[in-house]
């Protein structure tokens, strides 16, 4: 019995520390608020939330400008990829750099806490980012 009780302890022991580090039941079973939460890529769910609920909020053939808070152009393009995937049937631009075109968006969608530095008006404020009326 005693050849037999330090490699039992051993064998406790990886199994307690195995059990610790699995996630509480809770978030087991929790329901996942979008489809980024288990993916490789779990930073992208608070653009697919912000863009979820800014679907209802911008009409189709709006012209939409997006900006990362981060307000660098790589983050921004991404943001914009993202948001015309999302945006089906609305003109989709990144904000930085501002269009050359004379291009002027309907709405501006900020991801993160930033604050617009034009006049707009708020359409929707929601803990990923804010959706801004540009235009009349």
């Amino acid at each position: 019995m005693k050849r037999a009780t330090l490699p039992l302890t051993g064998a406790v022991l990886l199994v307690a520390a195995a059990a610790l580090r699995l996630p509480h039941t809770r978030q087991i079973f929790r329901p996942e608020a979008n489809p980024f939460c288990r993916t490789l890529s779990p930073f992208d769910g608070p653009i697919f939330a912000l863009l979820e609920q800014a679907s209802g909020k911008i009409p189709p053939g709006a012209r939409v400008a997006v900006e990362a808070s981060s307000r660098r152009p790589a983050e921004s393009a991404y943001f914009a990829l993202v948001a015309s995937g999302m945006l089906p049937g609305r003109d989709v631009r990144s904000a930085s750099p501002p269009p050359r075109d004379g291009w002027r968006p309907d709405f501006l969608v900020v991801l993160g806490s930033r604050l617009p530095e034009a006049p707009v008006r708020p359409v929707l404020r929601s803990p990923e980012g804010t959706v801004w009326r540009t235009s009349e």
